[in-house]
């Protein structure tokens, strides 16, 4: 009887496994998680779409970060983008923005 072999099928519970993980991980309710056993394409879409999104807002964030520059203009000279003005802040407030700015940098390069 030890030489039974012992066939393995798990009827499609691997990818049942992973969709329920995966619908957990987006706080889908009952009804999207059948959707997403039938098309998980779609919603890999969506979440595509999303990080695009975020990935957009972190370099203009990241541009917002960069100092303004003069550009030459020739003809008319040097064009301002905007006029420079001196804020004051308190040193906590200093070290915040300091440490936002760290985490966007991080964000894009990370």
């Amino acid at each position: 009887m030890n030489d039974e072999k012992v066939v393995s099928v798990d009827f499609g519970k691997t990818r049942r496994e992973a969709c329920h993980a995966f619908a957990r991980l987006l706080g889908l309710f009952d009804a999207q998680n059948a959707e997403l056993m039938e098309n998980p394409v779609r919603l890999f879409d969506l979440a595509g779409a999303e990080l695009y999104k975020r990935d957009q807002v972190l370099r203009e964030a990241r541009e917002a970060l960069r100092p303004r520059i003069l550009i030459p203009c020739y003809d008319r000279g040097p064009i301002p983008f905007m006029p420079l003005r001196t804020v004051q802040v308190d040193a906590a407030e200093y070290d915040r923005l300091r440490k936002c700015a760290q985490i966007v940098e991080r964000g894009i390069d990370g």
